[in-house]
């Protein structure tokens, strides 16, 4: 008997999945969006790809090349403009069933800065801050400077409307993709609470480690392990060291968080 092929759905609630995933580099993040598609053959993908080694048109040719009509990669540069611009153009064509995808959502932060200081200050922020340091007599008053120079409370509400604003307006599935920092001493009550007991939270803008339903850390501690711990999840039971394999047939990111954890169904084709 030949066997049967099978795809994934939403369970009957449709909850739209709003995750965020985070680890450090080579931990598997990038893979997690091949795993969920290879199953959710209703969806498309759409990703802002951020990433310096450009890894999801490789991992797309040489992994998973029957995906390549469903998955639509934009590989731009770190530019606030051009991050608008691609966000504006996957709202237009995106379904409830599709998948967003952002990687690093870390990147997202500095991209900001650096646009506000080439719109007030006309030059490079690396350049402004360069300038700054030399000019200033020491670190405190340079820091002086840099905090009057930036205007925080303006670039939080840019990048409020032009991140948080589009992430809210995205119809289907959201996956944000994030490095990893470490939680800090002085760290605040809530994030030691979630965070603290892996001591590595999302790394950017500081609200950005809480706007997914799913906060979900991903580790690689030997050769051939591959795991995940879920540090808040909404309505659903935390999960530590969760094992999955990307080219399993039974036990891919999919069937480990999808199905066994957030209830999506599992069907024939």
């Amino acid at each position: 008997m030949a066997k049967r092929e099978m795809k994934i759905v939403p369970g009957n609630d449709r909850i739209k999945e709003r995750i965020t995933a985070f680890g450090h580099a080579g931990t598997g993040k990038s893979s997690l969006i091949f795993q969920i598609m290879k199953m959710h053959q209703d969806a498309r993908a759409f990703v802002v790809d951020l990433d310096y080694s450009f890894a999801y048109e490789r991992i797309l040719q040489t992994e998973y090349p029957e995906l390549e009509d469903r998955m639509i990669i934009e590989p731009i540069e770190a530019d606030w403009d051009e991050y608008i611009k691609t966000m504006d153009s996957f709202l237009k064509h995106g379904t409830e069933d599709d998948w967003l995808v952002i990687d690093p959502g870390t990147t997202t932060w500095s991209m900001v800065q650096a646009w506000f200081s080439n719109q007030v200050h006309g030059q490079d922020i690396g350049v402004h801050m360069t300038r700054l340091r030399k000019e200033s007599k020491d670190i405190k008053e340079f820091n002086k400077e840099l905090t009057s120079d930036m205007t925080w409370p303006v670039i939080n509400k840019v990048y409020q409307d032009g991140f948080y604003g589009k992430y809210r307006r995205w119809p289907g599935h959201i996956l944000v993709v994030c490095e990893s920092a470490g939680v800090r001493k002085e760290a605040d009550e809530a994030e030691k609470a979630e965070f603290g007991f892996i001591g590595q939270k999302p790394a950017g803008q500081k609200q950005l480690p809480y706007i997914g339903a799913t906060n979900l850390y991903l580790d690689h501690p030997k050769r051939d392990v591959w795991r995940f711990t879920t540090t808040k999840d909404r309505g659903r039971d935390l999960q530590e060291k969760v094992e999955f394999d990307a080219h399993s047939a039974t036990s891919t990111f999919a069937h480990e968080y999808l199905i066994n954890v957030a209830g999506w169904d599992l069907e024939v084709v």
